[in-house]
């Protein structure tokens, strides 16, 4: 690589949600680097753009997915010399790398050397001691995101992330199936580390309502705008906590899928005051049925939501009627069920109704 590209990728990295030194970049590469890539960064960065039409985004994204497509092995080549196994683009850079944890502890300034850009490490499976190595790395300086998956990690590794000063950047952490307990938790809650997070995704762990007290109680994670439970044994006692936790201004997204809630524990959830801004709330894999719906169609904060996931919670035909009749459910909202994929609330409700009106023909 040309230490001029190689200056140029940096001020990318540098300013990361600044599309112009991409095209910067985009304007170096017509002139010295391969046209193609050079059209990969200009389509993707229009893609990005909130003000491009719906046609034309997939239109452009289609583009440029079918140009990443053909020269990928090229692009990618030095990358996957390193160890890594997949990359994610945005606005033309690679900004999310798959990498083993004993390859990225050994190759991780190389990683950053030949893509500065790289902001999001997911560490691939591997050896449980080297994920927790990763966690104590230095490397995490670099990085903004950092997702472990199944990956061995336990209470003992997030420990040593949390008290890591190197994860002071960090504004997303996922740490999926990993056997977190409450002692994992504690940590989160009092790492002074982590005091930046914005999304936390716990999902498929053991955490309980104690730890969830801890993490909803924190003034460390108080930025949090994401929270994702589901797949821990919340129960209702869970639900509870969660409403009466101090008001979270800016938490927005909140997932509680297959998490053990009841009917009783979504009562207290929507009649809480310590949810007042969530707009997102998966409740998929909870046995909620009919009732729940009438809990959900009944709540006034439901008015707020703008994304709502119910899919294996046993809603059948009266529960999706009470949900398309509910006065405080708006158009604005997306919802998927069983049998419903994600749909605009007008078309959930147009449908619903379509069968209450085929099954009154049929009669």
């Amino acid at each position: 690589m040309h230490e001029d590209e190689r200056a140029l990728r940096r001020a990318c990295a540098a300013s990361p949600d600044d599309d112009l030194p991409r095209l910067v970049l985009a304007d170096w590469l017509d002139e010295y680097g391969p046209p193609d890539h050079a059209r990969f960064v200009r389509l993707q960065v229009e893609v990005a753009k909130p003000d491009t039409a719906p046609a034309r985004r997939h239109e452009l994204r289609q583009t440029a997915d079918a140009l990443l497509a053909e020269h990928r092995a090229d692009w990618e080549g030095p990358l996957r010399a390193l160890g890594v196994s997949q990359v994610g683009y945005d606005r033309g850079l690679p900004v999310t790398a798959v990498m083993p944890p004993n390859q990225w502890l050994v190759r991780g300034d190389d990683l950053f050397h030949l893509a500065p850009s790289v902001a999001h490490l997911h560490v691939a499976p591997g050896d449980p001691h080297a994920h927790r190595h990763v966690a104590a790395s230095t490397h995490l300086i670099r990085l903004s995101a950092i997702t472990f998956s199944s990956a061995g990690l336990g209470d003992l590794g997030l420990r040593s992330l949390a008290a890591n000063p190197a994860a002071v950047g960090l504004r997303q952490l996922a740490v999926r199936w990993d056997a977190v307990s409450d002692t994992g938790g504690d940590a989160l809650a009092d790492s002074p580390h982590l005091a930046g997070l914005e999304r936390l995704d716990l999902f498929g762990n053991r955490l309980d309502s104690h730890a969830v007290r801890r993490l909803t109680h924190s003034p460390l994670l108080a930025r949090l705008t994401g929270l994702d439970l589901g797949a821990n044994p919340l129960g209702d006692a869970g639900a509870g906590v969660l409403a009466s936790a101090p008001p979270r201004e800016r938490l927005t997204a909140l997932g509680l899928a297959h998490c053990g809630l009841g009917v009783a524990g979504l009562r207290v959830l929507m009649t809480g005051s310590g949810l007042p801004a969530v707009t997102e709330l998966d409740l998929s894999e909870n046995p909620l049925g009919d009732a729940g719906a009438a809990v959900l169609a009944a709540a006034p904060r439901s008015s707020r939501l703008t994304r709502l996931a119910l899919r294996g919670t046993g809603l059948g035909p009266a529960g999706r009627r009470t949900l398309a009749d509910s006065r405080f459910l708006t158009d604005e909202l997306v919802i998927a069920a069983d049998g419903f994929p994600a749909m605009s609330f007008a078309e959930f409700r147009d449908r619903v109704r379509g069968e209450g009106h085929g099954s009154a023909r049929r009669r």
